[in-house]
């Protein structure tokens, strides 16, 4: 008797997480403010076409569960985000290479063109113990792109603060060695299968 209340106790809790992940996939978890973010004081983005020796790339998630994801341009750390968020990276033109960490770290190619808007699609996948990331370019070609007003309309505009500086320089040992372990396994895939932002992707507004 003991151990069949056993299993279906497993079974319940089971049953639960999967509920959870669900709802975290599908944007239904809420995920309070992080500590680690400044919030813009209202929702909604608005953009402008950079200056022509300057790209805009915008980050955004939509939805997904509520853990953060880190994004990095090659080493150097740019923002936290998490579900209805987005943040703004202004850069030179030319060839990047961005990164987000989680459970794992997943990469982005871009070659980007001056005076343009790049948007970068941060979408969770589920992971062994909780959610990972992958960075999906979105273009006119993409059904995503109909989407960016209202998500774009339903965001935090954010900011890393000192606290996430101080978690970035505590972890760096960790961010890196899922940076060695995975960037090696991206860049063993085929070119037409690593996510890729090419120059004629840019646009100067929607």
């Amino acid at each position: 008797m003991v151990s069949r209340e056993l299993r279906l106790s497993s079974r319940t809790v089971v049953s639960l997480l999967v509920v959870l992940a669900v709802a975290g996939m599908t944007g239904e978890a809420f995920a309070g403010r992080s500590e680690h973010l400044d919030y813009a004081e209202t929702r909604g983005v608005e953009l402008s076409a950079p200056d022509p020796d300057r790209a805009l790339v915008v980050f955004l998630r939509p939805g997904g569960p509520g853990i953060h994801s880190s994004v990095y341009d090659g080493e150097e750390f740019l923002s936290f985000v998490q579900p209805k968020t987005c943040f703004l990276y202004d850069t030179a033109p030319g060839k990047h290479r961005f990164m987000v960490v989680s459970e794992a770290a997943d990469f982005l190619a871009a070659d980007l063109k001056g005076g343009k808007i790049y948007f970068v699609l941060v979408s969770p996948r589920m992971g062994m113990w909780r959610a990972r990331f992958s960075l999906l370019p979105i273009t006119k070609k993409d059904n995503e792109w109909k989407k960016l007003p209202a998500w774009l309309e339903k965001a935090y505009l954010v900011e890393p603060n000192e606290s996430a500086m101080a978690w970035v320089e505590e972890n760096r040992p960790s961010i890196d060695e899922k940076k060695s372990s995975y960037l090696e396994k991206w860049e063993a895939r085929p070119p037409e299968e690593r996510p890729t932002l090419n120059p004629g992707d840019g646009v100067t507004g929607l």
